[in-house]
């Protein structure tokens, strides 16, 4: 969300969904009752409101400041490419609003990178434009894009594909590839629809350039936790950083993280894996694990075979909870 008058831009994360339609929170974003933006002092949210005027819109604070025309009614006012559909014009609210009207798009699933053994090259990569008509994505601080970051020397690392070569989708930092796949990685995107890596886009490491092991990548970075008896542990937790290794990720309002938000006291909850301990990957609010996994569980990732989340005694509530990927 950019350029609109109001003070109301910024990356809008999905939150559940609302007449049966998805809806959209700014983050901070405020208690979605019924959907951020309202009631009063709930921070800001794009949703669906039916029987109003209003049809889709963007509201702050329990008020719409923008809406659109009564055509704009379906599933989402987004086409199959992230722009908003040629019905869903926002207009802006008359002592509501203020003009211009912003500017929505779907933002690209930003793509996680771990436990690379060349370091550097670990971290969240946001999607930043198109080059040889396929996505790419840089490393947040992104260098320079010329043509694409990563490339030439000295501008960041990045995410890409790189044709007539030996590289085809790769990562490269410094104007060198580091990792590649093999030519069989040749499609649009080095994904399949569930954010994993596509078949056929192993990634190898390039010899003296490149080092082992070969890094995790992923591209969806937020979680939800859903159903969890100890309620405060439920929500959307963003990826926040690395710690012993492996992704860690804070609950959308989490504390600082020291190591991790959720530890120590005081600091929001956290999901994380914890080494040399009874918990392994866990999530933790207030300086406790309320909910742990079993030793089995400790790899890159929560989402492996064998971790499935048990409750603390004393510390967590019944039930356990569900984790997710988000949309």
């Amino acid at each position: 969300m950019s350029g609109a008058g109001y003070a109301l831009n910024g990356v809008y994360h999905y939150a559940g969904q609302y007449l049966d339609r998805p809806y959209w929170c700014l983050s901070p974003a405020g208690s979605p009752s019924p959907v951020c933006g309202w009631p009063a002092n709930t921070g800001c949210g794009l949703t669906y409101w039916e029987g109003s005027d209003w049809h889709w819109g963007l509201g702050c604070d329990g008020h719409h400041r923008y809406y659109t025309a009564s055509t704009c009614n379906g599933d989402s006012p987004f086409d199959a490419d992230g722009k908003l559909l040629s019905e869903c014009t926002f207009l802006y609210r008359e002592s509501y609003g203020v003009a211009p009207v912003p500017d929505l798009a779907v933002q690209q699933d930003s793509v996680l990178v771990s436990g690379a053994g060349h370091s550097s090259i670990n971290g969240v990569y946001d999607h930043v434009g198109t080059y040889l008509d396929r996505a790419y994505w840089c490393l947040s601080p992104a260098g320079s894009p010329s043509p694409v970051c990563g490339w030439p020397d000295g501008t960041g690392s990045g995410l890409t594909y790189w044709t007539g070569s030996d590289w085809h989708w790769g990562i490269g930092q410094g104007g060198h590839h580091r990792y590649y796949t093999a030519s069989s990685c040749n499609g649009d995107s080095p994904f399949a629809a569930d954010g994993t890596l596509a078949s056929g886009c192993t990634i190898l490491a390039r010899s003296g350039y490149g080092a082992t092991p070969i890094p995790s990548v992923l591209s969806k970075k937020s979680i939800w936790v859903t159903g969890a008896g100890y309620a405060e542990a439920n929500g959307l937790y963003i990826y926040a950083g690395t710690y012993l290794d492996r992704p860690y990720w804070c609950l959308d309002r989490g504390g600082s993280p020291s190591p991790v938000c959720g530890w120590p006291a005081g600091t929001g909850c956290g999901l994380t894996y914890w080494e040399g301990s009874d918990w392994h990957w866990g999530i933790g609010c207030g300086g406790h694990h309320r909910y742990y996994t079993a030793s089995i569980c400790n790899g890159e990732s929560p989402f492996d075979s064998g971790c499935t989340i048990l409750t603390r005694s004393s510390y967590g509530t019944a039930p356990a909870p569900k984790i997710s990927w988000a949309d």
